[in-house]
């Protein structure tokens, strides 16, 4: 569990699961380190993004993966500086999202619309050897000390080099 930090910055880290507790079990990790760190206000969008991420993650960055030696297992990160909080969620995975139009019918592929309609910015990391990084932003809080322009340096300072 994170500890509050005064200064307005930290990081937590959650190891994803395999089976039908792995995503629930994300929301609760996201709705906890939120509310210890006083960002309740944004806790509903991080945490419904947070979720579409670490579904494709588990059904699409997994595929293929999980027989590669030395695959690493997907996993969730959340940075925070000031009001506003960079969520990561990375897996083993070597394909990119996309970021599609969804049939009226579709029963799915409306995930990353849903990222993108809540978040300040989105994108992911180029993959190498150990997968990739998929990154959402969002601010919150008050306006005169909202995060400046998100980096694209953020996430890959998250994940190991090969």
């Amino acid at each position: 569990m994170p500890e509050e930090d005064p200064a307005g910055s930290g990081f937590a880290a959650h190891s994803v699961g395999e089976g039908p507790r792995a995503v629930p079990d994300v929301r609760e990790f996201v709705r906890r380190t939120l509310f210890v760190w006083g960002l309740d206000e944004i806790g509903h969008d991080v945490c419904l993004a947070v979720t579409e991420l670490t579904a494709n993650a588990l059904r699409h960055g997994c595929r293929g993966a999980l027989g590669r030696a030395g695959a690493r297992p997907v996993w969730v990160g959340l940075l925070r500086q000031g009001h506003g909080v960079l969520c990561v969620v990375a897996d083993p995975g070597r394909g990119v999202p996309r970021l599609r139009e969804p049939d009226f019918t579709a029963e799915s592929g409306r995930g990353l619309q849903v990222v993108a309609a809540l978040s300040d910015s989105w994108g992911w990391t180029e993959p190498d050897c150990d997968g990739k990084a998929v990154w959402a932003v969002f601010s919150g809080g008050c306006a005169a000390e909202e995060p400046s322009a998100p980096r694209l340096g953020w996430p890959v300072a998250l994940l190991p080099a090969c």
